[in-house]
């Protein structure tokens, strides 16, 4: 744990990812730094028991641990023995205190163990290659710590970053009008609309060990809205307003309207993908979501709207709030469809609706406590739509595409084309 301010930062064990909370400058004399791994609360590490900070002359760095400012460049510092192997179970908090009011982050060498040596700035951790830390090139080094922390196993080349007075040199994109994309990295301006960006490679699948960076140009307010995301949860992150988001569009969706502060970083990791995502720079605020959710595998779901892929089955879709037991809202509306035209048959596992909110399907409106029986096993062709009125509302629905049509234990119920399923048939479904 680090402590300061009040704020806590804990890192998870080797499967998980996490952020450092801000701290100010001036409070990294008094870290108090303990063990960063699981299981040893309350004890400081060895190594740094009783060290006191080192900030060399003419040095912007102050270093608590075994990290070094570098020999031939005390605007750098470097992991401990670099260029050679670090070592195991290192930890160092490092500060910069130049005289400038603004320092830039210049990467010259970055070598770690991916997803288990970690070095945090800004808040944001990077691990891997120098190719997967493109986002922290140039990036202005705010108040909080930079940590760095090594696991008990794996070791490798390093890091030498430096805090320099000018943002170092980047390849970057931008339409060069105030307000639009400034963008370092792989990440792109949509070619139909300049006020969004992209992943790489999106809507196809954006690659492994990815990194950009991503501001507003000129001194102007804009407002995001997010168009599509669904990316590899917890381990592929966009990084907006100093919060982490991946996954699917849930996790996202409750920024949308937000004004962009700072920049917006992009990182994947070295093994798992998603279809990406899609975002966009408004100059007022979005006053709908046009969200789109997709794994972008043929015979999976997309989604654009107001509904969410099952977090632990990805086969099957429900309206907004469900999983949380909330219940859908007010004047929701969202288009679901099978992702490459493969054939899926219709299982419903839930269905809660009040008169006035539809889910339409292949022309036919369903709604009430009752419905779901009369879906059980229809074949899904085109769009199916779901739409809610302004007034009642009610628990929601789950529905899932199958590979063979399912089987219903209640009563079968036929209809004519065009009829609405209004609190008909045999008793409700239960989640």
């Amino acid at each position: 744990l680090i402590k300061s301010a009040g704020r806590i930062w804990s890192p998870r064990a080797k499967s998980g990812r996490t952020m450092v909370h801000g701290m100010s400058a001036t409070s990294l004399l008094l870290v108090a730094f303990l063990p960063l791994t699981a299981g040893e609360p309350g004890q400081v590490p060895p190594a740094l028991r009783g060290r006191s900070p080192v900030s060399p002359a003419a040095s912007p760095w102050t270093i608590v641990g075994p990290c070094v400012v570098d020999e031939n460049d005390a605007a750098c510092a470097t992991s401990p023995n670099y260029p050679e192997h670090y070592g195991n179970n290192e930890h160092c908090v490092l500060g910069v205190h130049g005289t400038n009011a603004t320092m830039y982050a210049e990467v010259v060498q970055f070598d770690t163990e991916r997803g288990y040596d970690r070095l945090f700035v800004n808040g944001v951790e990077y691990s891997g290659s120098k190719s997967g830390v493109f986002a922290l090139q140039g990036a202005l080094l705010d108040a909080s710590p930079i940590i760095w922390t090594s696991d008990s196993s794996g070791a490798d080349f390093g890091w030498k970053i430096c805090a320099r007075d000018t943002a170092p040199e980047t390849t970057s994109t931008t339409t060069g009008v105030p307000g639009s994309w400034l963008i370092g990295g792989p990440c792109t301006i949509d070619a139909s609309d300049p006020a969004c960006v992209t992943s790489p490679n999106y809507p196809d699948q954006y690659g492994s060990s990815e990194s950009c960076a991503m501001s507003i140009s000129g001194d102007l307010t804009r407002y995001l809205e997010v168009a599509a995301f669904a990316t590899e949860s917890s381990f592929d992150i966009l990084y907006v307003n100093g919060e982490q988001y991946s996954g699917g569009d849930h996790a996202i969706r409750n920024i949308e309207g937000e004004a962009i502060e700072g920049s917006i970083s992009w990182i994947s990791d070295a093994s798992g993908l998603g279809s990406g995502w899609k975002i966009c720079a408004r100059a007022t605020v979005p006053t709908s979501s046009t969200l789109t959710t997709t794994s972008g595998v043929p015979g999976s779901w997309v989604v654009t709207g107001a509904c969410e892929l099952a977090r632990w089955d990805s086969d099957c879709v429900t309206s907004s709030g469900f999983r949380e037991g909330l219940g859908y809202g007010h004047n929701e509306r969202c288009i679901m469809s099978i992702f490459g035209g493969v054939p899926k048959y219709l299982e419903v596992l839930s269905f809660d609706t009040v008169e006035g909110d539809d889910l339409t399907i292949d022309g036919h409106a369903f709604s009430g406590h009752h419905a779901g029986p009369a879906m059980f096993g229809l074949r899904i062709e085109g769009t199916i739509t779901w739409s809610t009125d302004s007034d009642n509302d009610a628990g929601g629905w789950k529905i899932c595409a199958r590979d063979v049509a399912p089987t219903s234990t209640s009563t079968t119920t036929t209809y004519a084309p065009g009829h609405s399923w209004r609190d008909l048939g045999p008793a409700p479904l239960h989640p």
